[in-house]
């Protein structure tokens, strides 16, 4: 009963995690596009978007990497980890 709680709770959760991330990210296109529209056809930059696009972009990673590490989809280096002996690996 518990296990089937938590699993229903951490798959609402992964769709909360893809649904932030790509609003973020959206939001985050859409401040860089409307800064360049603004700097080199209007001649009159946004003062704001800049610094906005550089937080949520950070966000964006945090986030995106929390939902990668719960799919096992991460980026791993295994240089050393692969030339250790079998019994030595942690898998």
């Amino acid at each position: 009963m518990m296990e089937a709680a938590v699993r229903f709770l951490l798959s609402k959760m992964e769709w909360v995690e893809r649904v932030v991330t790509s609003v973020i990210f959206c939001l985050m296109m859409a401040a860089v596009t409307a800064q360049i529209i603004m700097r080199y056809v209007f001649n009159n930059p946004l003062l704001w978007s800049e610094e906005f696009a550089r937080y949520v972009y950070v966000w964006l990673v945090f986030i995106g990497s929390a939902y990668c590490v719960t799919q096992e989809k991460h980026v791993a280096v295994t240089l050393l980890t692969d030339r250790l002996p079998f019994v030595c690996r942690r898998r």
